[in-house]
């Protein structure tokens, strides 16, 4: 059993029980998590000492309270508008149930440090990076060149086919940004030319054909040349030179790839055998700074006779997000 206590103001109380009559506790690994809102901000093992039979023992806590420093949590309790939890999970190795080698989870709590007042905060996980950047230790970033990847502050960015993907280090399963690349291509209305019976191709006055035959809702990034720099970015009031990548490549479009059923220009130029089309180049530069924040710059330069497209953009999944604020003048 476990006994866990928030005393506020920095202060924490942590005691083990073991309630076992004849072993210690040895063969059990408890690991703390620190969730803000629901994202986890930081998570570790917990040492504690050898619990004999029917005894207790107090759990040194100085890691989970560097943690609640680091992630300025005290603010964010004072400010009462987010909701802030301690996860403990105790597990021992499924051998001991007479299952394969991997944990078992046997025992768990929470402690509740905060709740949403009255207050909502619209940008609750922003908000606990933005609190990070008084941090003096969160102001280190990690260039990897050989890897090509930024890491700061439990976030981390990888260059993967001239884009990019944004995750937290402690799950890697789902990101949170991927996949940005270049959006030319938007869905065909009945002005647009979908009606068209396959021959007005390049129909000016119906430009879906056009948009189809340079392949705008398929594009690709190639010929990428990938370079480490830096950029310099006004950080807790300073102006400070961080590292980043920047990626050049060339935007090709590729006609006839995709499927659309129904439409009649669409399906003639699936049977037809049509090359790939060059449309543009394409300049990212990716910018991580102490907090874990992401900067992207993004310059397209499309190619002169492109004069009449659909949508001039980029697009990018985020498979681990349910809600997103989105601050400019659009969408």
């Amino acid at each position: 059993d476990f006994e866990f206590s928030w005393l506020g103001n920095g202060q924490l109380e942590l005691r083990i029980v073991n309630r076992r009559y004849f072993t210690t506790l040895d063969d059990i690994t408890v690991v703390w998590a620190l969730r803000v809102n629901g994202f986890v901000a930081e998570t570790k093992a917990l040492a504690f000492p050898t619990v004999l039979p029917q005894k207790s023992a107090e759990v040194d806590g100085a890691s989970i309270l560097q943690a609640l420093a680091h992630h300025n949590i005290q603010q964010l309790i004072s400010d009462g508008d987010s909701e802030i939890h301690l996860d403990f999970s105790a597990s021992i190795l499924g051998a001991t149930l007479g299952a394969t080698s991997e944990r078992v989870e046997v025992a768990s709590d929470q402690i509740t440090l905060s709740t949403q007042g009255k207050k909502k905060s619209k940008l609750p996980y922003p908000k606990h990076l933005i609190l990070c950047q008084n941090n003096d230790k969160g102001r280190l970033v990690k260039a990897e060149p050989d890897s090509m990847s930024l890491t700061a502050n439990g976030f981390t960015i990888s260059l993967v086919d001239g884009s990019f993907i944004y995750q937290s280090v402690t799950d890697s399963t789902k990101p949170i940004v991927s996949s940005l690349q270049p959006n030319l291509f938007r869905a065909g209305t009945d002005n647009d030319g979908v009606k068209q019976l396959g021959d007005q191709f390049f129909d000016k006055s119906k430009p879906l054909g056009l948009w189809l035959t340079l392949g705008l809702d398929c594009t690709t990034l190639e010929d990428l040349d990938v370079t480490l720099s830096s950029k310099k970015i006004n950080f807790s009031g300073d102006a400070m030179d961080f590292p980043s990548f920047v990626t050049k490549a060339r935007i090709f479009g590729h006609p006839g790839r995709r499927k659309y059923e129904g439409i009649t220009l669409a399906e003639k130029l699936e049977d037809s055998s049509t090359s790939s089309v060059k449309l543009g180049k394409w300049e990212q530069q990716v910018t991580m700074v102490g907090n874990g924040s992401v900067y992207v710059e993004i310059t397209l330069d499309l190619e002169e006779s492109l004069r009449d497209l659909p949508r001039v953009g980029l697009q990018f999944t985020s498979p681990c997000m349910g809600k997103a604020c989105f601050f400019a003048n659009g969408p």
